[in-house]
């Protein structure tokens, strides 16, 4: 995956990148990637964790 973040580290975007097709579509014929629910894979994804320092959270914060 690829992450685009805005200044508080928001998702703006995010992409799956050439080398997962490929990887999904090896022989350029029969594609698996179409087989999965891009919503809920993407929405699966969203879901990131950030590290403060102490565990994982939701929200960015600052490692200290």
């Amino acid at each position: 995956m690829m992450y685009f973040f805005d200044t508080s580290f928001t998702i703006k975007n995010m992409n799956v990148n050439d080398i997962f097709h490929y990887e999904l579509r090896p022989d350029q014929g029969s594609n698996a990637w179409d087989a999965v629910d891009r919503d809920t894979f993407m929405d699966d994804m969203s879901k990131i964790k950030f590290w403060n320092g102490e565990t994982w959270v939701d929200t960015f914060a600052v490692n200290v």
